[in-house]
């Protein structure tokens, strides 16, 4: 059910990243933080941002996500090299778990299996979320 709700909105995650960061790169932890914490919260808990200084992302065991790359496909499923790259970049470098802001506000989700749903849920909550992610030193 998760793969097919991140396929269906693959699409939409670039227009959500123009609305949200013009520079398309200053809020990676921002969109990350948010998609694992709806991940983790309706789907799997086995979903968490991971990253470094410069960059995160959204990966689990069986996927990773990043809304913030820069090409059309931003899912990858386990037995691609671009799933595998992301695998390698977590266990060579000094890569963290950061800590999930958004459960609670994820938790309020009436309809968490839609597209529309996790679209909304980004949107409503991203400029919150954001202040939490700067005030942590995300972004350093």
């Amino acid at each position: 059910m998760v793969l097919k709700l991140l396929k269906l909105v693959e699409d939409d995650l670039d227009e959500l990243v123009t609305e949200f960061d013009h520079s398309k790169v200053g809020k990676c932890h921002t969109f990350s933080n948010l998609m694992a914490s709806y991940l983790y919260v309706h789907f799997d808990k086995t979903f968490k941002q991971v990253g470094l200084d410069s960059h995160s992302w959204v990966a689990s065991p069986y996927v990773v996500v990043d809304i913030t790359r820069p090409s059309p496909k931003k899912v990858f499923l386990s037995g691609t090299d671009e799933f595998d790259s992301y695998k390698t970049l977590e266990h060579k470098l000094d890569v963290e778990d950061y800590p999930l802001f958004a459960k609670e506000e994820a938790s309020r989700v009436m309809e968490p299996f839609s597209s529309e749903s996790l679209i909304n849920f980004i949107k409503c909550n991203f400029r919150e979320i954001d202040e939490l992610i700067v005030n942590n030193g995300f972004y350093r």
